[in-house]
């Protein structure tokens, strides 16, 4: 890269380090925080598998993934437009001639595309995964009601009596939310996994 000025390399840095911690992170949720959670009873494997019962409550699940979610929420919105606006100013960097080097129009096609890539995760989450996230934050406030009159425990107290090891209708139900959340959300990750992979093409090359 022809241009080593200390405001392109810093740009280069954020954006890079943080779009690629992104797509690590978001990945993370559906490859390891989704099927700790749903892990059924005893030393069974990990699975999406519907029709076993999980370790936890589904109340408590849900919960747990609210927690989880609440935390990508706070700070992921952030990171995209972050590395996003580092990549932007990259791409206009390098579309704009300097005394130092000509105007690089490939370069900040690559930049612009990186930045348009990152960024996509707020959209997709919105028009893409709203509605299952809907159902599953539904869920976990339906939890905080039980544990406050006491009907959740009522309803653990009942499954761990009859020993059932069979799903019921309600755990079904959300584990099949959280089995389409993690699919949707491997695919969000792939946004900034491309735009990491599209800036480091055009930082290298």
């Amino acid at each position: 890269m022809p241009d080593v000025s200390n405001c392109v390399r810093t740009a280069q840095v954020i954006g890079l380090t943080t779009s690629g911690l992104m797509a690590g992170s978001i990945l993370t949720y559906s490859t390891a925080l989704i099927p700790t959670i749903t892990l059924p009873a005893g030393s069974g494997p990990a699975s999406y598998d519907s029709n076993h019962k999980p370790g936890s409550p589904i109340s408590h699940i849900a919960t747990q993934w609210r927690h989880a979610y609440n935390i990508g929420k706070s700070s992921m919105p952030f990171c995209a437009i972050g590395a996003g606006t580092a990549y932007a100013y990259l791409s206009y960097v390098f579309r704009h001639e300097t005394t130092l080097r000509p105007a690089d129009t490939r370069t900040s096609n690559w930049y612009l595309l990186a930045s348009g890539l990152v960024m996509s995760i707020i959209p997709y989450t919105l028009l893409v995964m709203s509605s299952t996230n809907k159902s599953l934050l539904s869920r976990a406030e339906v939890a905080d009601a039980e544990s406050m009159t006491g009907v959740s425990k009522a309803k653990e107290a009942a499954t761990k009596a009859s020993g059932d090891s069979k799903a019921t209708r309600e755990d079904v139900e959300v584990l099949n939310w959280l089995k389409g959340w993690a699919e949707l959300n491997v695919v969000r990750s792939l946004f900034p996994l491309a735009g990491t992979l599209a800036a480091l093409y055009a930082t290298l090359y």
